[in-house]
């Protein structure tokens, strides 16, 4: 058994899946994510006051 992971664009999932078919791996598992990496998150900046 193999494992490959991939990140596709929305837009190539469904040319991906139909390649993978041909070339005999038929199920696949897909998962959503948003974002692209240039998140910053929650800042917090603490103070000290003298």
């Amino acid at each position: 058994m193999k494992e490959l992971t991939a990140i596709i664009r929305r837009d190539k999932v469904p040319e991906t899946k139909t390649v993978l078919d041909e070339l005999g791996y038929p199920s696949v598992t897909i998962q959503s994510v948003d974002g692209r990496g240039q998140q910053k998150g929650d800042m917090c900046a603490e103070m000290d006051s003298e």
